[in-house]
């Protein structure tokens, strides 16, 4: 069972890293997204009717909501990378060490980023000690 526990834990903290990269590119393009000249090519887009929406008001409000929406989904992005660097982390040395507390922690940075290998490779190694106990 440790031995399935470690493999499980590497495979997470590789597919942590690869969900952390994805993670900094969704977080740059929601700040890219966020930034003041796209602002104004949205208002641009709504003046010229180029863009349509549902969204009631004038073009300038209407902007100052997208940037808004884009700004709390770069900030949603930003935490999730850091979920997903402490679940890297947290798997590398959950391998390594092997300790209760870090299969425990694996489990919750597994649920914070996502990374459901790390849930489970936490579950198995906690099942691995409880049987050597």
């Amino acid at each position: 069972m440790r031995k399935a526990s470690d493999i499980i834990l590497l495979i997470s903290g590789i597919l942590s890293i690869i969900a952390a990269f994805g993670y900094l590119v969704s977080m740059i393009v929601f700040f890219v997204l966020a930034s003041p000249s796209f602002t104004n090519i949205v208002i641009q887009g709504i003046e010229d009717g180029t863009i349509q929406t549902t969204i009631q008001g004038t073009p300038a409000e209407v902007a100052a909501f997208i940037q808004l929406t884009f700004m709390t989904l770069a900030i949603v992005f930003i935490f999730l990378l850091l979920f997903a660097i402490g679940s890297a982390i947290v798997a590398f040395l959950g391998k390594k060490k092997g300790g209760i507390a870090l299969y425990i922690l694996n489990i919750v940075f597994g649920l914070l980023s996502g990374t459901i290998l790390n849930i489970v490779g936490g579950i198995i190694g906690l099942v691995a000690k409880d049987e050597k106990l």
